[in-house]
C-alpha cells in the first residue's frame, strides 16, 4: 500500500501535509507528480497537455486538469 494513503485509498493526513507545505514554486512539476501519485484513479479525471503559452510567444507550457464529469 502507498504510504500517504489509508486503507479506504484516500490521502492521509500526512500527505496532505505534504501537499500543502510542498516548496511548488521550486519544484511545481514534483509538486504535480506527487499529487498525481495519490490521486485517486489517476488515469481519470487527470490530464496533462503540452500547449503553446498564453504570455510568450513560440514558446510551450506543460498544462495540467483536473477533469470533472
Amino acid at each position: 500500500m502507498h504510504e500517504y494513503l489509508d486503507d479506504d485509498g484516500y490521502p492521509t493526513d500526512h500527505a496532505l501535509d505534504r501537499i500543502e507545505h510542498w516548496p511548488y514554486t521550486a519544484d511545481p512539476r514534483g509538486w504535480f507528480e506527487f499529487i498525481r501519485s495519490i490521486w485517486n484513479f489517476g488515469d481519470w479525471g487527470w490530464k496533462e497537455k503540452t500547449e503553446p503559452s498564453d504570455w510568450k510567444e513560440n514558446s510551450q507550457v506543460l498544462r495540467y486538469y483536473a477533469l470533472y464529469f
